[in-house]
């Protein structure tokens, strides 16, 4: 990890070239970075153009004036990205197995985009696309590196991500208020303290899904660091959506040591005995004196959650049971009624991924989503010990925020870079041809 950061160096400086550009003119920095892109292609380092997209969906998930180009360039580099992968087709598109899946969910996606309104009908053609791009791209460019570099690819992602911590760490020195949210909540180089909570999870899930297939990858420094780097920031975020699921990813993935059967039963016991559990650490956290760093204060009301998941479900009922009304429905439906929404204590968008699913492509997509989804969790599951951690972490994650929804996100991204590990990359045949060269 160390070194990686190290033998990256001057990466990192173009990264830091393109953030100086963007903050002084946009236009200049869609020259800079779509140049730097294709030179990444001419070159064949893929990796760097991965990681480039990356950087930029950091970026435009703050919202700081400064950043903004990010956010303007993100869909173009996106397009760019996955054309320039179409043009080197036999080269770079080794596998479709993670893609096949959203298929028939696209497929809805093109049915309810006919009962879409004017309003969202262009958005939604446009976030299919990029959702359909990135399930492409992803997978195909880590497949090429992963042969390329081998494990030294995931050394690089974790390197990325201690970067990316280190960046809105530094903002304490260089302004505070900027790394700092409501509540007093750190935020880092995140766009929220919600989104440093994903940005944790995702990570901290691939580095322990990294440091299974390849344990000699991180020394045992390296892996102390990251834990505490980890666990420093989940406390400085707030974040009870990243508490709650590392917490139910590492009792998951500790579990399976011993025995599968009796860790899937503690947390079905979990599920069901919840409330009562629930009110037990509650009570306890309170005792401790955590009520404010935790902001348990408001647990009743969920943030405005429960308001959103609310009024989500009505109009559903109402609207869109079983076909929705198009990818982005759900902003058009949130912005529409943000007055009436507000007058309640809710201001922002759905906050739950199953209900936006249900909201855009209707009851039929969300069926047709999940089943894919949990396919491929449950072929990894087969050969993977960490597939179903990974898989419960997510669905807890997107019970609360609608990342899974997006794909111009890092977190999105992230999951896709794990989910290729586990799914295409076969560790075990490694093993076995260094003990036969032994």
């Amino acid at each position: 990890m160390f070194y990686s950061i190290r033998n990256n160096s001057g990466y990192i400086l173009i990264l830091g070239l393109w953030s100086v550009v963007g903050m002084i003119n946009t236009q200049l920095a869609f020259v800079v970075i779509l140049s730097n892109l294709f030179l990444f292609f001419r070159k064949e380092r893929y990796f760097e153009a991965l990681f480039g997209f990356f950087f930029l969906l950091v970026l435009s998930d703050n919202t700081e004036e400064l950043w903004r180009f990010a956010k303007d360039i993100k869909p173009f580099y996106l397009i760019t990205f996955a054309a320039l992968i179409f043009t080197q087709y036999n080269k770079l598109i080794t596998t479709t197995k993670i893609f096949k899946f959203i298929i028939p969910y696209l497929i809805v996606g093109v049915v309810s985009l006919i009962f879409a309104k004017e309003e969202n009908f262009f958005i939604g053609i446009q976030k299919m696309i990029s959702y359909s791009l990135i399930f492409i791209a992803i997978p195909n460019i880590v497949m090429f590196e992963y042969e390329r570099i081998g494990e030294e690819f995931f050394a690089n992602l974790i390197a990325y991500s201690v970067i990316i911590h280190f960046i809105g760490l530094s903002v304490i020195i260089t302004f505070p208020e900027v790394g700092m949210s409501h509540g007093g909540r750190w935020q880092g180089a995140l766009g929220n303290p919600n989104g440093l909570g994903l940005f944790l999870i995702v990570f901290y899930t691939a580095f322990r899904s990294i440091d299974h297939e390849f344990p000699k990858l991180f020394s045992r420094n390296e892996r102390v660091f990251y834990f505490l780097l980890t666990f420093i920031l989940l406390w400085m975020s707030g974040s009870r959506t990243a508490l709650l699921s590392i917490t139910a990813f590492e009792i998951a993935y500790n579990g399976f040591k011993y025995s599968k059967g009796l860790t899937v039963l503690l947390i079905a016991t979990i599920l069901i005995y919840f409330n009562q559990i629930y009110d037990i650490i509650i009570d306890g956290l309170i005792s401790l004196g955590l009520s404010s760093s935790l902001r348990l204060d408001n647990l009743e009301s969920g943030s405005g959650r429960l308001i959103a998941w609310q009024f989500a479900f009505n109009h559903i009922w109402d609207n869109t049971l079983f076909v929705g009304k198009g990818f982005g429905y759900d902003e058009f439906l949130m912005r529409s009624n943000f007055m009436y929404l507000s007058r309640l204590g809710h201001e922002g968008g759905v906050h739950n991924s199953y209900l936006i699913m249900w909201l855009n492509t209707g009851l039929i997509g969300l069926i047709a989503f999940m089943f894919g989804f949990l396919k491929l969790f449950i072929e990894g599951f087969k050969k993977k010990r960490y597939a179903f951690p990974l898989l419960l972490a997510v669905l807890i994650s997107a019970t609360f925020e609608p990342w899974i929804t997006s794909s111009l996100n890092p977190y999105t991204v992230i999951l896709l870079v794990t989910m290729t590990l586990m799914l295409c990359i076969n560790t075990d045949e490694k093993v076995e041809l260094e003990e036969a060269i032994a």
